[in-house]
């Protein structure tokens, strides 16, 4: 079973310049037309598609992980359901997901890297600027889950 966590400290204890939000848009784009040595064969296109991932981290580093992350529902830069919060202390990654609960309260699920959402993406931390992504099932295979070393538990 996942962790899950109501965020704690009022709106008032919270600097919110401690904390910054980043975007990360990934295009793929039609798959061009193909020639086959038994002629002319045109390849399956595939839509356009645009994945978004959104997350919060904090600029100045943790000397331990977070038992829950703050509540940025206030935050200047918007927190929408579906964002991320990446905590990172050293080469190790928690990501929690700003989702409804049963009873449709906003918090934070604890999740993992390599986490599987609805439409079928993983998370993965990239290795050179440890970013997040949402990636198709067919490169989180080719990749794994990223660069260092992931923790937490979820309902994956």
């Amino acid at each position: 079973m996942g962790t899950r966590g109501r965020p704690l400290g009022s709106q008032s204890t919270i600097d919110f310049t401690l904390y910054k939000k980043k975007t990360r848009v990934l295009t793929k784009s039609p798959r061009k037309p193909q020639t086959k040595a038994a002629g002319k064969m045109r390849a399956e296109v595939a839509a356009d598609s645009t994945t978004i991932t959104t997350w919060f981290y904090k600029l100045s580093p943790n000397a331990e992980l977070l038992a829950v992350p703050p509540d940025l529902a206030n935050h200047p830069e918007g927190l929408s359901l579906g964002d991320l919060y990446l905590d990172r202390v050293g080469g190790v990654y928690q990501p929690w997901l700003w989702r409804l609960d049963e009873i449709s309260v906003p918090h934070w699920k604890k999740i993992s890297v390599g986490h599987q959402r609805d439409d079928g993406k993983h998370l993965i931390v990239t290795r050179k600027n440890h970013l997040l992504s949402w990636v198709m099932p067919s490169y989180y295979r080719q990749v794994g889950s990223g660069y260092g070393s992931a923790v937490g538990e979820g309902e994956d």
